[in-house]
């Protein structure tokens, strides 16, 4: 197919498909997805990872600043938009555990570096209340636990997220290769 698009988004996973639609919703027209597996979502990253709604707690601000702001919230952001469609997803939480004086340590680091970039609830916990919340765990010396991080229906993200787009006038175009890409 030879066409000329004003914007042209290569790939139909979860950055494709939301880069259109905030493209969509901030008065961009003629917008396009293109895609080389005839469904969305396709068989690639987005549709293969485990839907993890991460937290941000693995990025220090003064090294990764932006990923450090963006995860925190992306998180609360996320839950929002899963919230207001009515969009599967479970906040577990998630726990680190140490066991053993040497992996305390590393706590300690997640700790501080959750704290400084505002992770909502993260903490220490006793181990009483690690057996509460995962009884299956063993030899638990000390535990961060932060009580944002959780998992969602990556599928039903992505194909929300794509109605919404095409709601708004997006194009999809599915099973097609990009094979050269030439600027007017």
């Amino acid at each position: 197919m030879n066409k000329s698009l004003p914007v042209a988004i290569i790939g139909g996973g979860i950055v494709g498909c939301a880069i259109a639609y905030e493209l969509s919703i901030n008065g961009y027209k003629n917008v396009a997805v293109i895609e080389r597996n005839k469904i969305i979502p396709g068989l690639n990253q987005s549709s293969v990872n485990e839907g993890t709604i991460h937290s941000g707690i693995y990025y220090p601000k003064d090294i990764m600043p932006l990923k450090a702001k963006l995860f925190v919230e992306g998180n609360s952001l996320l839950y929002e938009f899963m919230n207001k469609y009515n969009l599967p997803y479970n906040k577990a939480g998630k726990l680190i555990v140490a066991t053993n004086p040497l992996q305390k340590e590393y706590l300690d680091f997640f700790l501080k570096i959750g704290t400084e970039n505002g992770v909502s609830g993260i903490r220490k916990i006793s181990t009483g209340q690690v057996k509460r919340i995962e009884p299956n765990i063993e030899n638990v010396t000390a535990a961060v636990y932060i009580p944002s991080c959780g998992c969602g229906s990556t599928d039903a993200l992505i194909n929300k997220i794509k109605d919404l787009a095409q709601i708004n006038g997006v194009t999809f175009i599915l099973g097609a290769k990009v094979v050269e890409i030439e600027r007017l």
